[in-house]
């Protein structure tokens, strides 16, 4: 036999039994994770979860390591998830995806346990519903989720922030925070501006870093924005603003309530000599949002005139239909 044949038949054994070792492993890996999936552990849940997503890589075993260190002992402290797609889009045929939004979806909620590890079903059913992926669960009695969409923005600018520019709409959920299973950030390396990816990595922030999101240092609409976000989300969830943000927001609700009401004696004004007005839903909305037409408040109008300033916006709202949505 030359050396050639000998080193072919050589290969092909060490072929043959590679595939063997393949299927051993691949029937060893199917027992662990069905032992898995039925409640057996190794006794290290994140590895566990990890060999359930097929993720190996130390540093994304370390990453969720981490997490989990830094929920514990945070139960009745504040967190958020945020996740984020930076993607392109096109308004016709002839736009070609030139434009880019991202969409925000938050998660805020009080932490009442530790990380914990949804796995999924063990059968991917093909007909009848959509399959449960496996989750990371923060738990949590309730919280909030809001979904949103920042508008178009050049790629590539490195001022693009991941900020919403309006206050966020909350909506109550009973039960944990529930996330899936996409990269998440290190904690280092937790990140204020856009990347070129197009998904990025979950962020998730815990007890303080949840304000200092809330409070980052931006363009005065944004961080107006961001501050109505937070203070409305925190009474909803029954958490107390810090000792230094209550009063910014107590201010920055006389601010604007007194801009409201300079725009309500405009359009009371506008009224009274028949001048054509225009549309003032948003501010009488705003009104509504912040209660203005149940606190007593007369304004002066000058040469003795007033106005009962709550009595007039109950009275508009009515006549114009404006009322708030009920939330959820």
């Amino acid at each position: 036999m030359s050396l050639l044949q000998q080193r072919l038949t050589e290969l092909e054994t060490l072929e043959r039994k590679a595939r063997e070792i393949q299927e051993q492993m691949g029937s060893a890996m199917g027992d662990i994770l069905g032992a898995i999936r039925a409640g057996e552990s190794s006794g290290d849940k994140v590895k566990d979860f990890l060999r359930v997503i097929g993720d190996w890589s130390f540093q994304y075993e370390k990453t969720v390591s981490d997490l989990d260190a830094r929920m514990q002992g945070q139960s009745g402290q504040p967190v958020l998830a945020l996740e984020i797609n930076h993607e392109p889009y096109s308004e016709d045929e002839h736009d070609l995806g030139s434009r880019h939004r991202t969409r925000l979806a938050f998660y805020f909620g009080i932490i009442d346990g530790k990380l914990s590890f949804d796995l999924g079903e063990k059968v991917y059913v093909i007909e009848g519903g959509k399959v449960r992926e496996p989750r990371f669960i923060i738990p949590a009695m309730q919280h909030l989720q809001c979904k949103t969409t920042i508008p178009d923005f050049s790629e590539g600018d490195p001022n693009a922030e991941f900020y919403p520019y309006s206050e966020l709409k909350w909506e109550l959920m009973d039960g944990p925070l529930c996330l899936d299973t996409k990269r998440i950030l290190p904690k280092d390396q937790i990140i204020g501006l856009f990347t070129s990816s197009d998904t990025l990595p979950t962020q998730i922030y815990i007890g303080k870093e949840v304000e200092d999101y809330f409070t980052a240092d931006l363009n005065p609409q944004t961080r107006q924005a961001l501050l109505y976000s937070y203070s409305n989300g925190a009474k909803k969830l029954g958490l107390n603003l810090s000792s230094i943000l209550q009063p910014e927001v107590e201010r920055m609700i006389i601010a604007e309530k007194g801009k409201i009401t300079q725009q309500v004696v405009e359009v009371y004004t506008k009224e009274l000599i028949g001048g054509r007005l225009s549309d003032f839903n948003d501010v009488f909305k705003r009104a509504l949002k912040l209660g203005m037409d149940q606190e007593p408040k007369i304004v002066g109008l000058g040469r003795g005139a007033t106005l009962n300033l709550p009595t007039y916006i109950s009275e508009y709202c009515s006549r114009h239909g404006i009322k708030l949505a009920e939330e959820k």
